[in-house]
């Protein structure tokens, strides 16, 4: 992140006096810009050695707590890395969804990403990996109840905006593949948003929004002013109030380190391109869920329905992607400052997915 590209923790320096963040990934570091408007940037995979993997969650949550003792307005950012690879949460959590097969595979990357990662493997080490994954997310999960009982007992509770979510989804062989990025399928990118507001009754949307909206949508809840245009997304308060309905599109794109894929989702339709092998999907998630079924036939003349359906969702793709959200940003790790990782952190992120395999 460049230092002048503006954050949430820039943004809310208006209104927030104390701004902490506190990360369990190696890749967010100062060397790659994430520190950049906090006033507190607490690296937590300090507290264990390099060639320690897991960064238990427990670390996180115990130094938040710790912080928040503070007077004043504050913001706060908690990035536990669970339920993400390597699949190693303690017990009870451990045996909890598979206690006769937790031995067939230990949750670690080795075993998992390398025969596992594109071969689906046996039932018995199939239901064991979804349970020791399913372990993982019900360990975080008790993690947050320990952070949200925390400002219970601080008092905080009643004048506290809660947010959840998280970066990517967690496939399981769907798709031919195990783990996250390669593709936007449902899998991959479909993630649950909770915000919580004192005061404003519960309401469920079931249209789609995006993770840009998070921003704006918390400096409008804090009353920050932001120019039009300042953030990407949109503030999502209105929908959360029921004034407005959302906008129910979304744009993704990921990739498996040869190909680009980009795609749109517009109520039930959902448009996928997949670049550099010729090919294209239509899906209609309200039929089929699981995107198992593409309405463009390969290499054949598509039903003139489905054909007008297809180019109006190329048109918003390609719309989102001409205005440089899509594929714009000219990533390249050798002026990140991820050249100036060590060997040892290398291998560290190596082994949660970074770097290839």
């Amino acid at each position: 992140l460049h230092p002048a590209m503006p954050t949430l923790p820039s943004w809310g320096a208006e209104k927030f006096a104390s701004r902490g963040a506190f990360v369990a990934n190696r890749w967010l570091r100062e060397e790659l810009g994430f520190h950049h408007g906090w006033t507190t940037f607490d690296k937590i995979f300090d507290q264990v050695p390099v060639t320690e993997v897991v960064v238990r969650a427990t670390r996180v949550t115990d130094a938040f707590l710790e912080w928040a003792d503070r007077d004043g307005p504050w913001l706060a950012w908690l990035h536990y890395l669970e339920p993400h690879l390597p699949y190693t949460p303690p017990e009870p959590w451990l045996s909890m969804y598979d206690p006769e097969f937790r031995f067939s595979t230990d949750g670690r990357g080795a075993e998992l990403k390398k025969e596992w990662r594109r071969r689906r493997p046996s039932e018995a080490m199939y239901r064991n990996t979804v349970g020791l994954y399913d372990g993982n997310l019900a360990w975080v999960d008790s993690e947050v109840g320990r952070v949200l009982d925390g400002l219970k007992k601080r008092g905080e509770w009643d004048r506290t905006i809660i947010v959840v979510t998280s970066d990517h989804g967690e496939a399981f062989w769907e798709h031919r593949v195990r783990g996250h990025g390669d593709h936007v399928f449902e899998e991959f990118v479909h993630v649950p948003l909770v915000i919580r507001v004192p005061g404003l009754a519960p309401r469920r949307v079931a249209e789609a929004v995006e993770l840009v909206d998070v921003v704006p949508t918390l400096l409008d809840l804090a009353g920050v002013f932001v120019p039009e245009g300042g953030t990407a997304g949109e503030s999502l308060v209105e929908v959360m109030t029921g004034e407005s309905e959302a906008a129910d599109v979304a744009f993704f794109r990921n990739h498996d380190k040869v190909s680009l894929e980009t795609g749109v989702r517009r109520g039930p339709l959902k448009y996928i391109e997949f670049s550099g092998v010729d090919r294209v999907a239509l899906y209609d998630l309200g039929k089929d869920p699981g995107e198992q079924e593409n309405l463009l036939p390969f290499r054949e003349p598509a039903a003139p329905e489905i054909e007008t359906l297809r180019r109006s969702m190329k048109e918003l793709l390609d719309q989102w992607i001409g205005a440089g959200s899509g594929t714009g940003d000219d990533f390249n790790p050798s002026l990140s400052g991820a050249d100036s990782l060590d060997a040892d952190t290398i291998e560290a992120l190596r082994a949660i997915g970074y770097f290839g395999n």
